[in-house]
């Protein structure tokens, strides 16, 4: 996979989650060999040295490879304290492949995309620490480079 930045990248984003993202944001995707978009990270709601949103796109591209190139621009380049990362209480696939990733499950929000239970937002969030094996750390708080 390739990676590729850049406004139209959210805009992809958004059409595929019916949703239209506000800047400020940072938008990669990542495409096939053929430069189709296959899935796409944007990141938003940032605070420094703090939190920031990370909203994916594309689950059959969720790979060792988006998943490190996302820990290593939170953790190393936006020096991140912690990233979050949502999903519908229906969306039982991402809520697993987010535990499978190094995230931890932090709370619920009622209602958060929608008025039914199914539509309550599952709350995930990782700090360096849970992205160790993303960025080839072998103590908390080294850049793994």
């Amino acid at each position: 996979m390739r990676v590729v930045h850049g406004d139209a990248v959210a805009l992809w984003a958004g059409e595929q989650l019916g949703v239209r993202f506000q800047e400020p944001f940072t938008a990669f995707g990542f495409t096939d060999d053929a430069g189709t978009i296959r899935g796409a990270a944007v990141f938003n709601d940032y605070y420094p040295g703090g939190n920031v949103e990370w909203t994916y796109v594309g689950p059959a591209s969720f790979s060792r490879h988006s998943l490190s190139f996302m820990a290593r621009f939170c953790f190393d380049e936006l020096k991140a304290s912690r990233v979050t990362a949502k999903t519908k209480r229906s969306n039982v696939r991402v809520q697993k492949l987010l535990n499978k990733g190094g995230f931890s499950y932090e709370t619920t929000q009622k209602r958060y995309f929608g008025p039914t239970k199914k539509d309550d937002a599952i709350v995930f969030f990782m700090t360096r620490e849970g992205a160790k094996r993303w960025l080839g750390d072998s103590d908390e708080g080294t850049t793994g480079t």
